[in-house]
């Protein structure tokens, strides 16, 4: 019964997830930048690596695992902001609350913002 309701209780977070990833809108730079980091936060690289643009996704997050190790644990609840000049198509987004220049790339392609490297 136990292993039952462990289960269905996986399959409801894994639902839930995937929707909340969908349903995002993924034209808004800060609300990409912000599901980035809480997925690693949460260390949830598979999801963390829907935000990573298609031709950087392989290595991107093996890099970023291994650099991780080395740090101490991302916060909880990321404190995000973004930097990108009015009328221009890439940028970056900063962690503030976590190591100095914890920053990562961002790009908009394809009608909406990804993480690059």
């Amino acid at each position: 019964m136990l292993v039952k309701q462990g289960l269905m209780a996986f399959f409801l977070s894994f639902v839930i997830t995937q929707l909340s990833a969908d349903d995002m809108n993924h034209e808004n730079p800060m609300d990409v930048a912000t599901a980035f980091w809480q997925a690693l936060a949460q260390q949830d690289y598979k999801l963390a690596n829907q935000y990573v643009v298609a031709k950087d996704q392989e290595n991107f997050l093996k890099e970023m695992r291994s650099v991780l190790k080395e740090l101490k644990p991302l916060p909880e609840k990321p404190d995000v902001t973004i930097h990108i000049e009015e009328g221009q198509l890439v940028g970056s987004s900063v962690l503030s609350n976590w190591v100095p220049n914890a920053h990562v790339g961002m790009v908009y392609q394809d009608g909406r913002w990804w993480i690059k490297k």
